[in-house]
């Protein structure tokens, strides 16, 4: 289930951490859906999908097990560090115990640290999710501390590194970003997935922001509806391979741990479960 939520700040890493609000409005949105929940569960860190009010100080939707999410990249401000393409939705939250609806869990130990970290980076051929090459995602190298009341809340920077001297830009298509989160104390979270989608005639677009949250909220209603209507349209064109891109990933994260060696098989797999779109 992909939502949609407008964050507040922008976080990227220099040689130490760089908190730029005035720049926030350029790099995010850009069809994410929802945060990232970060929560204790039995003793390790775990995280879900959680859709907080316009304040941060409850959730309107909580799911524990949902671990992909989306983000449509566009041109990142021109900071030491960050990356080529790249947005800060979904952001990263805990709420503290007395804000959580029943049932919910949320909180993290006070006075601990949250890091992030790069676990892989995939791209979608359109039947299965291979290695990507001359590219490779990113996250700021930070640890952030934890309030005291056991609560946070983080939008870092997110995006893709181009690892190559062609002067070209990243390819079109849709890559997948294998992520997880590290809590000092409770270890490290099981992997989430970042379904980000590149598309350059977007990043030339007047209102690339403007141009990428019109997608991404087409893209969610179009999953979300179960007759796949309407299409998805972008200068003429059918973004349907990214909900199909979407829909794989989730059923790969379905599958504890996946190796690199087992996504072709799940390729196939998807082609069985999943109609082409």
């Amino acid at each position: 289930m992909i939502r949609s939520f407008a964050l507040t700040a922008l976080m990227v890493a220099t040689s130490s951490l760089v908190v730029i609000d005035a720049l926030a409005p350029a790099c995010h949105a850009h069809g994410g859906g929802g945060d990232v929940a970060v929560f204790e569960n039995n003793g390790k860190v775990d995280i879900g999908f959680a859709i907080p009010n316009d304040d941060d100080t409850q959730r309107l939707f909580f799911d524990p097990t949902d671990k992909v999410f989306q983000t449509i990249l566009i041109p990142a401000p021109p900071i030491p560090g960050a990356p080529d393409v790249g947005s800060t939705e979904p952001g990263y939250d805990s709420l503290a115990t007395s804000k959580l609806l029943p049932g919910q869990l949320g909180d993290l130990p006070p006075g601990e640290s949250v890091s992030y970290n790069v676990l892989d980076t995939w791209f979608w051929d359109g039947a299965a999710l291979v290695p990507a090459s001359g590219v490779e995602a990113g996250m700021p190298d930070v640890s952030l501390p934890i309030s005291a009341d056991g609560s946070f809340h983080n939008h870092p920077l997110y995006g893709l590194h181009d690892l190559t001297d062609d002067g070209n830009p990243i390819p079109d298509g849709v890559y997948v970003g294998k992520l997880s989160v590290s809590v000092t104390g409770l270890g490290e979270s099981p992997p989430l997935y970042m379904v980000s989608l590149v598309d350059n005639a977007l990043l030339a677009d007047a209102d690339p922001q403007g141009a990428a949250e019109a997608l991404g909220e087409a893209v969610r209603n179009y999953m979300d509806d179960p007759t796949g209507n309407p299409v998805p349209m972008y200068g003429g064109r059918s973004f349907a391979f990214y909900a199909e891109a979407t829909r794989f990933t989730e059923a790969l994260a379905a599958v504890p741990e996946p190796t690199t060696a087992l996504l072709a098989l799940a390729g196939l797999i998807g082609l069985v479960g999943y109609k082409r779109m």
